[in-house]
């Protein structure tokens, strides 16, 4: 149950926001032995999106721009994702992670 929003737990309407948090949850794991190495920018990040309150997480697609630009400051090549021209979408945590994940590996080596 470690990866479930706070509001999940306690059986409240969830949004995206739940899914912002588990990623959280899912990067602070991942840096937890690169922490003194990962920018100061990307722990702030992951620190917002584990705001108990979900109004003060960030949304997706702050997430997503936050990750490039951090991307862009490390030399790493940050996911990108193209959604089909036939529908929109919201990306999927998956696809979250992997950015958020590439950032940590960049932040290793």
């Amino acid at each position: 149950m470690g990866y479930l929003a706070p509001e999940q737990l306690h059986g409240k309407p969830i949004g995206g926001d739940a899914d912002v948090y588990a990623l959280g949850m899912i990067a602070r794991e991942l840096g937890a032995d690169a922490h003194s190495e990962l920018p100061p920018m990307f722990i702030a990040l992951v620190d917002r999106m584990l705001a108990t309150d979900p109004g003060q997480r960030p949304t997706s697609a702050e997430v997503r721009e936050a990750t490039a630009w951090l991307c862009s400051q490390h030399g790493a090549q940050p996911y990108t994702f193209t959604p089909p021209v036939t529908r929109s979408r919201v990306p999927r945590t998956s696809e979250l992670a992997d950015a958020v994940s590439g950032e940590i590996v960049s932040a290793r080596e």
